[in-house]
């Protein structure tokens, strides 16, 4: 088995290792799109108990990421410490999504446990195959060109689950219940499960061979090797990785607060909830015109400086809806699709930056680098900012005379609605770039210390 880390991958192993974001994605829509739906309105559970269900498994997400991290930073495998936990977790992950919808014959009371318990663990599953993902990513290939051409499949295998269990998911369920959602939700559970896990193993299997797995053994008989343990100063003072997921979190929690009210916007505003569905299918367009031209635009400017351009062209489309007060339909699908295009073209190289400011920090600090403790930064960054966007559009809704099923709302309601889909995403991207800006003064470091690497690799060849 090889043991060195791979410059080069073959096409091959490059695009299977997506087949992890299917399952990733497969996971988000299932639980993030109809999980709510199936416990209140097919179990019967009270609404309010279950978004509190919700939002206190992803307070502990916050807290179980870096704990992972942590866990995969100490895993010590003839199978790399990424890779094995695919082999262990796979199966698990794949039980959990399934039983999420799958609820016994229980009283009310025991209902609210089955949810709490399996959500939890659902969460907890996909958290331990998500980051060993993120960072097997940087240890199968130092190369950055590489790795954007691997985060550019992932997208695609994204796009795909998003499409196939977002477009087919109702019609799927009525079908195979026979019109009995319960049973057609159970049905779905079990067919996801079975898929989640599968893209899993296929990831095990692809990257055999691909992850060093001598590194524990050198650390032990080389005293070259920097044996200090880093602390949360030598973490936080991580310059590229600090303002990397501050950006990545601003704009997480700007698209969340818009997305959550874009419904509202449609059918109040623009007299057409259909509209929402036409602006989701554009924000997918946008995506898949980044990702066929992600690694040469990686080569050619760099990581760091794509996320102050994707985030420059995501704030000049929706500052054109502002601006241009959404006039016509023309203008809102043409500023949404610049928007979600500059959206995507800085959230998809954020990763990159997080694996650029591992060389940072080992430079910096000449102490070992926690790389599951960083990654698992770029998870937080995300969980974070969704968490804290969504609920902002019902704060704002109890703020102003808002009257749910009205056939139209006050005026101070449509202004507060067209705001949420224009003006705050605008300026969470304009945050988001200065973020960006002083992200560009430490990747000269980054970039003086990657060809002091180079050239010491090139010396010892």
């Amino acid at each position: 088995m090889e043991t060195n880390t791979h410059k080069t991958l073959p096409l091959k192993t490059k695009w299977l290792f997506a087949s992890g974001d299917f399952a990733k994605t497969l996971l988000v829509v299932m639980t993030m799109g109809f999980s709510l739906y199936f416990y209140t309105d097919i179990i019967g559970i009270n609404p309010a108990i279950a978004s509190t269900i919700i939002l206190i498994a992803k307070i502990w997400d916050f807290v179980n990421d870096p704990m992972m991290g942590t866990l995969v930073d100490r895993t010590k495998s003839k199978e790399g410490k990424c890779r094995i936990w695919f082999k262990y977790m796979a199966v698990p992950g794949g039980i959990v999504l399934a039983l999420n919808f799958i609820v016994p014959e229980l009283s009310m009371s025991g209902k609210i446990v089955w949810f709490a318990i399996v959500y939890t663990l659902q969460g907890m599953a996909s958290t331990a195959l998500q980051i060993p993902q993120n960072i097997l990513m940087s240890r199968i290939t130092t190369d950055e060109v590489e790795r954007a051409q691997i985060n550019s499949f992932r997208g695609y295998f994204s796009i795909a689950a998003n499409l196939i269990a977002g477009s087919f998911a109702i019609p799927f369920v009525m079908l195979a219940g026979n019109n009995d959602m319960r049973k057609g939700f159970a049905i779905l559970g079990i067919v996801c499960g079975i898929l989640y896990t599968a893209n899993y193993i296929l990831l095990y299997v692809c990257t055999r061979g691909y992850e060093p797995v001598e590194e524990e053994i050198k650390e032990e008989i080389n005293p070259e090797i920097p044996k200090e343990k880093v602390n949360l100063g030598d973490v936080i003072t991580n310059a590229p990785w600090l303002f990397a997921l501050l950006s990545y979190f601003i704009v997480n929690l700007a698209i969340s607060a818009a997305g959550s009210s874009g419904v509202f916007y449609a059918q109040y505003n623009l007299g057409n909830i259909n509209i929402y569905s036409v602006m989701n299918f554009i924000a997918i367009g946008g995506s898949v015109l980044v990702y066929p031209f992600l690694s040469r635009l990686v080569a050619k400017f760099g990581s760091a400086k794509l996320i102050v351009i994707g985030n420059t062209i995501a704030a000049a489309g929706y500052l054109f809806r502002y601006f241009t007060h959404d006039a016509n339909l023309g203008i809102i699908y043409g500023g949404y699709f610049v928007g979600t295009f500059g959206q995507c073209l800085a959230s998809a190289v954020v990763i990159l930056v997080v694996f650029d400011s591992f060389i940072y920090m080992a430079h910096k600090t000449g102490k070992k680098v926690p790389e599951g403790v960083l990654v698992s930064g770029f998870s937080v960054a995300y969980k974070v900012g969704m968490a804290i966007g969504a609920p902002i559009s019902g704060w704002l809704l109890a703020a102003v005379p808002y009257v749910a099923g009205a056939e139209s709302q006050e005026e101070s309601v449509l202004n507060m609605f067209f705001n949420m889909n224009t003006l705050i995403p605008a300026a969470g991207f304009i945050v988001a770039l200065i973020f960006g800006l002083i992200l560009l003064k430490f990747d000269k470091q980054v970039q003086e210390y990657k060809a002091l690497d180079a050239a010491a690799a090139k010396e010892q060849a």
